[in-house]
Protein backbone atom coordinates (compact mmCIF):
# COMPACT_ATOMS: atom_id res chain seq x y z
CA UNK A 1 0.00 0.00 0.00
CA UNK A 2 1.38 3.40 -1.01
CA UNK A 3 1.71 6.00 1.74
CA UNK A 4 2.23 9.74 1.63
CA UNK A 5 5.78 10.74 2.46
CA UNK A 6 6.53 13.76 4.62
CA UNK A 7 7.95 16.57 2.51
CA UNK A 8 8.39 20.31 3.17
CA UNK A 9 5.21 22.15 2.29
CA UNK A 10 5.52 24.62 -0.60
CA UNK A 11 5.15 28.28 0.35
CA UNK A 12 1.55 28.64 -0.79
CA UNK A 13 -1.92 28.99 0.67
CA UNK A 14 -3.96 26.13 -0.76
CA UNK A 15 -7.18 27.99 0.04
CA UNK A 16 -6.38 30.88 -2.28
CA UNK A 17 -3.68 29.71 -4.73
CA UNK A 18 -4.76 29.64 -8.38
CA UNK A 19 -3.68 27.44 -11.27
CA UNK A 20 -1.68 30.40 -12.57
CA UNK A 21 0.08 30.76 -9.22
CA UNK A 22 0.98 27.07 -9.26
CA UNK A 23 2.45 27.38 -12.72
CA UNK A 24 4.70 30.21 -11.57
CA UNK A 25 5.81 28.25 -8.50
CA UNK A 26 6.58 25.21 -10.63
CA UNK A 27 8.43 27.29 -13.23
CA UNK A 28 10.53 28.95 -10.54
CA UNK A 29 11.35 25.63 -8.88
CA UNK A 30 9.72 26.66 -5.61
CA UNK A 31 7.65 23.48 -5.54
CA UNK A 32 7.33 20.19 -7.38
CA UNK A 33 4.40 18.24 -8.74
CA UNK A 34 5.04 15.54 -6.14
CA UNK A 35 4.86 18.10 -3.31
CA UNK A 36 1.62 19.55 -4.67
CA UNK A 37 -0.02 16.15 -5.06
CA UNK A 38 0.91 15.25 -1.49
CA UNK A 39 -0.28 18.63 -0.22
CA UNK A 40 -3.71 18.31 -1.83
CA UNK A 41 -4.17 14.67 -0.85
CA UNK A 42 -3.35 15.61 2.74
CA UNK A 43 -5.99 18.37 2.67
CA UNK A 44 -8.56 15.94 1.27
CA UNK A 45 -7.73 13.44 4.02
CA UNK A 46 -7.99 16.24 6.58
CA UNK A 47 -11.44 17.52 5.66
CA UNK A 48 -13.29 15.26 3.20
CA UNK A 49 -14.62 12.57 5.58
CA UNK A 50 -12.80 13.82 8.68
CA UNK A 51 -12.42 17.35 10.07
CA UNK A 52 -15.11 19.52 8.46
CA UNK A 53 -16.61 16.38 6.85
CA UNK A 54 -17.30 18.11 3.53
CA UNK A 55 -17.84 14.89 1.52
CA UNK A 56 -16.76 16.70 -1.65
CA UNK A 57 -14.74 13.80 -3.08
CA UNK A 58 -16.22 10.43 -4.04
CA UNK A 59 -13.13 8.57 -5.26
CA UNK A 60 -9.38 9.27 -5.14
CA UNK A 61 -7.00 7.88 -7.73
CA UNK A 62 -4.44 5.35 -6.41
CA UNK A 63 -1.72 7.26 -4.53
CA UNK A 64 1.15 5.37 -6.15
CA UNK A 65 -0.28 6.11 -9.59
CA UNK A 66 -0.54 9.82 -8.79
CA UNK A 67 3.00 10.02 -7.40
CA UNK A 68 4.48 8.23 -10.40
CA UNK A 69 2.68 10.62 -12.73
CA UNK A 70 3.88 13.60 -10.69
CA UNK A 71 7.50 12.39 -10.71
CA UNK A 72 7.38 11.94 -14.47
CA UNK A 73 6.05 15.47 -14.93
CA UNK A 74 8.73 16.87 -12.63
CA UNK A 75 11.32 15.35 -14.96
CA UNK A 76 9.65 17.07 -17.90
CA UNK A 77 9.45 20.45 -16.20
CA UNK A 78 11.53 22.17 -18.86
CA UNK A 79 8.85 21.59 -21.52
CA UNK A 80 5.61 20.98 -19.65
CA UNK A 81 4.02 22.34 -16.49
CA UNK A 82 1.95 20.08 -14.27
CA UNK A 83 -0.95 21.29 -12.16
CA UNK A 84 -2.72 18.94 -9.72
CA UNK A 85 -6.43 19.50 -10.24
CA UNK A 86 -9.58 18.37 -8.61
CA UNK A 87 -11.21 16.32 -11.23
CA UNK A 88 -14.26 16.42 -13.25
CA UNK A 89 -17.14 15.52 -10.99
CA UNK A 90 -18.48 11.97 -10.72
CA UNK A 91 -20.52 12.51 -13.88
CA UNK A 92 -17.51 12.22 -16.22
CA UNK A 93 -16.01 8.96 -17.50
CA UNK A 94 -12.39 8.43 -16.42
CA UNK A 95 -11.53 4.69 -16.45
CA UNK A 96 -7.83 5.03 -17.36
CA UNK A 97 -7.31 7.43 -14.45
CA UNK A 98 -8.04 4.65 -11.95
CA UNK A 99 -11.46 6.15 -11.19
CA UNK A 100 -14.91 4.60 -11.57
CA UNK A 101 -17.83 6.88 -12.45
CA UNK A 102 -21.08 6.42 -10.50
CA UNK A 103 -23.06 9.66 -11.02
CA UNK A 104 -23.45 9.36 -7.25
CA UNK A 105 -25.66 6.29 -7.60
CA UNK A 106 -25.16 2.72 -6.37
CA UNK A 107 -26.64 1.63 -9.72
CA UNK A 108 -23.30 2.41 -11.42
CA UNK A 109 -20.92 1.54 -8.58
CA UNK A 110 -18.34 -0.96 -9.82
CA UNK A 111 -19.22 -0.36 -13.49
CA UNK A 112 -16.31 0.86 -15.62
CA UNK A 113 -16.55 2.79 -18.88
CA UNK A 114 -14.49 1.85 -21.93
CA UNK A 115 -13.30 5.37 -22.81
CA UNK A 116 -12.29 8.57 -21.00
CA UNK A 117 -14.16 11.83 -21.40
CA UNK A 118 -12.40 14.24 -23.77
CA UNK A 119 -11.93 17.04 -21.21
CA UNK A 120 -10.00 14.71 -18.90
CA UNK A 121 -7.62 13.46 -21.59
CA UNK A 122 -7.10 17.00 -22.92
CA UNK A 123 -6.10 18.29 -19.50
CA UNK A 124 -3.84 15.30 -18.89
CA UNK A 125 -2.15 15.91 -22.24
CA UNK A 126 -1.56 19.50 -21.09
CA UNK A 127 0.24 18.27 -17.95
CA UNK A 128 -2.57 18.26 -15.39
CA UNK A 129 -2.96 15.54 -12.77
CA UNK A 130 -6.43 14.25 -11.93
CA UNK A 131 -6.39 13.38 -8.26
CA UNK A 132 -10.02 12.39 -7.68
CA UNK A 133 -13.66 12.53 -8.73
CA UNK A 134 -15.83 15.14 -7.07
CA UNK A 135 -19.28 14.55 -5.66
CA UNK A 136 -22.39 15.83 -7.39
CA UNK A 137 -26.08 15.79 -6.65
CA UNK A 138 -27.03 12.23 -7.62
CA UNK A 139 -27.71 11.81 -11.34
CA UNK A 140 -26.84 15.50 -11.81
CA UNK A 141 -29.83 16.51 -9.67
CA UNK A 142 -32.24 14.62 -11.95
CA UNK A 143 -33.12 11.88 -9.45
CA UNK A 144 -36.41 13.44 -8.42
CA UNK A 145 -38.16 16.46 -6.94
CA UNK A 146 -37.83 18.04 -3.48
CA UNK A 147 -34.30 16.72 -2.90
CA UNK A 148 -31.41 18.39 -1.09
CA UNK A 149 -28.68 19.56 -3.47
CA UNK A 150 -25.30 17.92 -3.01
CA UNK A 151 -26.74 14.64 -1.73
CA UNK A 152 -25.72 11.35 -3.36
CA UNK A 153 -26.24 7.76 -2.34
CA UNK A 154 -22.60 6.70 -2.72
CA UNK A 155 -21.16 9.22 -0.27
CA UNK A 156 -23.93 11.15 1.44
CA UNK A 157 -24.40 14.90 1.77
CA UNK A 158 -21.79 17.38 0.57
CA UNK A 159 -21.32 20.20 3.06
CA UNK A 160 -20.37 23.73 2.10
CA UNK A 161 -17.31 24.98 4.06
CA UNK A 162 -19.12 28.25 4.72
CA UNK A 163 -21.91 26.77 6.86
CA UNK A 164 -21.21 25.50 10.37
CA UNK A 165 -22.52 22.09 11.37
CA UNK A 166 -24.51 20.22 8.73
CA UNK A 167 -27.15 20.92 6.11
CA UNK A 168 -30.49 21.86 7.67
CA UNK A 169 -32.68 18.76 7.23
CA UNK A 170 -35.63 21.06 6.50
CA UNK A 171 -33.78 22.78 3.65
CA UNK A 172 -34.82 21.41 0.27
CA UNK A 173 -32.86 21.57 -2.98
CA UNK A 174 -31.34 25.08 -2.88
CA UNK A 175 -31.83 25.99 0.76
CA UNK A 176 -29.16 28.35 2.15
CA UNK A 177 -27.46 25.63 4.20
CA UNK A 178 -26.91 23.45 1.10
CA UNK A 179 -23.91 23.67 -1.26
CA UNK A 180 -26.08 24.11 -4.36
CA UNK A 181 -26.03 21.64 -7.19
CA UNK A 182 -25.43 19.63 -9.06
CA UNK A 183 -21.63 20.11 -9.25
CA UNK A 184 -21.47 20.52 -5.48
CA UNK A 185 -18.25 18.64 -4.84
CA UNK A 186 -16.34 20.45 -7.57
CA UNK A 187 -17.09 23.83 -5.99
CA UNK A 188 -16.71 22.76 -2.36
CA UNK A 189 -13.46 20.93 -3.07
CA UNK A 190 -11.92 23.97 -4.72
CA UNK A 191 -13.06 26.31 -1.95
CA UNK A 192 -11.69 23.94 0.71
CA UNK A 193 -8.23 23.70 -0.86
CA UNK A 194 -8.59 20.19 -2.27
CA UNK A 195 -7.28 21.56 -5.58
CA UNK A 196 -6.59 24.80 -7.40
CA UNK A 197 -9.46 24.24 -9.82
CA UNK A 198 -12.02 21.63 -10.82
CA UNK A 199 -14.37 20.63 -13.60
CA UNK A 200 -18.15 20.59 -13.27
CA UNK A 201 -21.11 19.88 -15.52
CA UNK A 202 -23.76 22.48 -16.33
CA UNK A 203 -27.36 21.65 -17.16
CA UNK A 204 -29.49 24.15 -15.21
CA UNK A 205 -27.38 26.20 -12.81
CA UNK A 206 -25.31 23.13 -11.95
CA UNK A 207 -22.04 25.07 -11.96
CA UNK A 208 -23.24 28.59 -11.20
CA UNK A 209 -25.20 27.76 -8.05
CA UNK A 210 -22.49 25.83 -6.19
CA UNK A 211 -19.82 28.30 -7.38
CA UNK A 212 -21.78 31.17 -5.85
CA UNK A 213 -22.35 29.25 -2.59
CA UNK A 214 -18.62 28.47 -2.39
CA UNK A 215 -17.60 32.11 -3.09
CA UNK A 216 -15.70 31.09 -6.23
Amino acid sequence: MATLQQTPEPSLDILTVTAGDLRQLLDCGKCTSVELVQLYLAQIARHNHAGMKLHAITTKAPVQMLLEEARALDLERQCQVATPWNPPNDFFLTPSFGLGTTCGSFALKGVHASEDVAVATSLRDAGCIEIALANLSEWADCRGANLTSGWFAVGGQTQTPYVLKSVDPNDKWLGHSTPGGSSSGSAVGTAAGFSAFSIGSESDGSIMQPAIRAAL
